[in-house]
């Protein structure tokens, strides 16, 4: 429907579609789609080795933030017997 002739055409062949989706040759520049999905899968890999890597070094360093000796985790109930506390 036309309303007071200001219809604008949208869309169509091309139009805002022009230019999307990979430029001419992209899977030959990439060495193929069978290189191409094995670089991904390597480099996938390589990041989820890194994050491992990285999550057990937190955890190590927590580890031994969170570690305290004997003697100190003795004397951190002495709240619970009733020293120190006034009636």
């Amino acid at each position: 429907m036309v309303r007071n002739g200001l219809y604008k055409r949208r869309g169509g062949h091309g139009g805002s579609r022009l230019g999307s989706g990979l430029p001419t040759a992209y899977w030959e520049n990439q060495g193929g789609r069978k290189e191409a999905a094995i670089a991904k899968r390597k480099r996938e890999s390589e990041a989820a080795d890194k994050a491992a890597r990285d999550k057990a070094k937190r955890t190590a360093l927590w580890q031994k933030v969170a570690a305290k000796p004997a003697a100190e985790q003795q004397d951190s109930g002495s709240h619970t017997n009733g020293e120190g506390q006034q009636a």
